[in-house]
């Protein structure tokens, strides 16, 4: 009210009229705190929702925990297994050099001219130098074999 509307008043309804506002302020405040008291103004749903996340969040991080466990495991049974792969690529190809000096001596007796005699043809430089070559290569390879402990049922040596 203001204080000309109080001057209107008598006196008795002047101090009601204040007592009157001063109750009002009074019960708005007692709501307000009332009202805080009944609720913490929303902090319990956040430190709840906050719990709930941070619940998430270890979940997360063990299933984390969890896959790096995985991959460290995996990591360190890389060299072995890595080893085993160049092992199995060095003997193939080994296997193929082989293979390789197997089928050039193939092609060389295939390309052979029948009028001429086995022997003759074994005599003649051209294929001389070129059985040599192939028996060299066979060398090397059966050499490396050996030095590499590549032994398996094809390139077992013979006893």
């Amino acid at each position: 009210m203001s204080a000309f509307a109080l001057s209107s008043l008598t006196p008795f309804e002047a101090r009601a009229a204040w007592v009157a506002a001063a109750l009002a302020a009074g019960a708005t405040v007692a709501g307000m705190i009332a009202a805080h008291n009944r609720g913490d103004g929303g902090l319990g749903a956040m430190l709840t929702a906050n719990y709930q996340l941070l619940n998430v969040a270890i979940a997360k991080l063990d299933s984390i925990q969890s896959r790096v466990t995985d991959i460290y495991i995996h990591l360190k049974a890389l060299p072995g297994e890595i080893d085993e792969l160049l092992t199995r690529q060095a003997t193939r190809d080994l296997h193929v050099e082989m293979l390789g000096v197997v089928v050039g001596y193939g092609e060389k007796l295939r390309k052979k001219d029948p009028e001429t005699p086995f022997l003759e043809w074994l005599k003649a430089s051209t294929t001389i130098s070129d059985v040599r070559d192939l028996l060299a290569r066979m060398h090397k390879a059966r050499q490396e074999v050996n030095v590499q402990d590549l032994i398996d049922p094809a390139t077992a040596p013979e006893h």
